[in-house]
């Protein structure tokens, strides 16, 4: 499973760069509608943070899966998990 990572500079869906986490969702969600991109505004898009991943994994009880981080401009771009027998430290 893949998602992007919320602290890459460059949202990659909507070609916001930096907006996506310097507004508060409801700002952003009404800047994406001002750009005709209303198709990502709201629930459909929920950007998430390393921490944010482990939190939800932890809350499911998903407790084996490594986790990947993409890398660009030495930055992680986006998290890959990959779940199975796997310990995560």
């Amino acid at each position: 499973m893949t998602t992007p990572n919320k602290y890459f500079p460059f949202e990659v869906h909507t070609n916001a760069f930096l907006l996506h986490f310097l507004l508060p969702k409801k700002y952003f969600n009404k800047y994406l509608i001002f750009i005709g991109k209303k198709w990502a505004a709201g629930d459909y898009m929920e950007l998430l943070s390393l921490k944010d991943i482990k939190t939800l994994l932890d809350s499911a009880g998903i407790k084996e899966y490594r986790i990947i981080e993409n890398k660009l401009w030495g930055l992680t771009l986006d998290f890959v998990m990959i779940f199975g027998d796997y310990n995560q430290n």
